[in-house]
């Protein structure tokens, strides 16, 4: 075998480990985007329009948000803001209480509400009693980048400034974010949704008020329309806001004031 056809052997082997490298590393990427397990509180489009909107007190924040880098903040920052219509220390929290109920092991309600208390009820138990079972659920921490689905500078600016932009098709966004971010923090869940506002407190059977994390009181937020993007790590220890660079977001973006 002459010594240029053994080069020429050398680097077609070379090609194709390189493109066998590549194709794993693409599959591999891919895997990770698809299987993040992103769901919203509500079917079909969620917001009053195509669009959300997102207040900064600085320029230069609604700028870089329109150059593709995203502020991501974390739960544990929100709960210590020291402006009450900014700060929530019940953030990312649910009460439940069991109430009282009696009945037998097999009977759905009483397996749903020994469930939501924590208690497990083995096969075959009868004439069993739960009475004002409370349990507490926290999240730990978690990223987060809160927006508004209404652009109504005359209500929101002074609490979140008076810069504004425009985050046009948001699931696209969300989308892309979570794809960033994928690539640089291992995930365990990624949401989106609208805020729901009412108690974060439920009983006996009812229906919880909406995912934890997406539910805030009432009286002192509902002005603010809040759609929300949750990001849940692997591990929640830690957590810094931090500036996230998606340069695959800027084209959605637009600064309107």
């Amino acid at each position: 075998m002459s010594k240029k056809t053994r080069k020429n052997k050398q680097k077609n082997h070379q090609k194709k480990k390189h493109a066998k490298i590549l194709r794993r590393k693409q599959k591999k990427s891919q895997r990770s985007i698809s299987t993040l397990p992103t769901r919203s509180k509500q079917d079909g489009n969620i917001f009053k329009e195509n669009c959300i909107f997102r207040f900064f007190f600085e320029k230069w924040q609604a700028e870089a948000l329109t150059n593709g880098y995203v502020w991501i903040s974390t739960l544990e920052t929100c709960r210590g803001y020291e402006n009450p219509e900014q700060g929530d220390p019940g953030e990312a929290t649910m009460t439940y209480n069991s109430g009282k109920i009696t009945g037998d092991g097999d009977n759905p309600d009483v397996q749903l509400i020994a469930k939501r208390s924590g208690i497990s009820i083995g096969k075959g138990c009868s004439n069993i009693t739960m009475s004002n079972n409370i349990c507490y659920s926290r999240l730990p921490d978690g990223y987060v980048l809160c927006t508004t689905d209404d652009f109504l500078p005359g209500k929101l600016s002074k609490t979140f400034g008076m810069y504004c932009v425009k985050i046009n098709n948001p699931k696209l966004f969300f989308k892309r974010v979570t794809e960033c971010f994928g690539q640089q923090t291992k995930l365990n869940e990624s949401i989106i949704g609208k805020v729901v506002y009412d108690d974060r407190f439920y009983k006996h059977t009812e229906n919880p008020p909406g995912p934890i994390g997406f539910v805030k009181p009432k009286d002192k937020y509902s002005d603010q329309s809040e759609v929300r993007m949750l990001w849940i790590p692997e591990s929640c220890a830690s957590l810094k806001p931090f500036s996230l660079q998606c340069h695959e977001v800027s084209e959605l973006c637009e600064r309107i004031a």
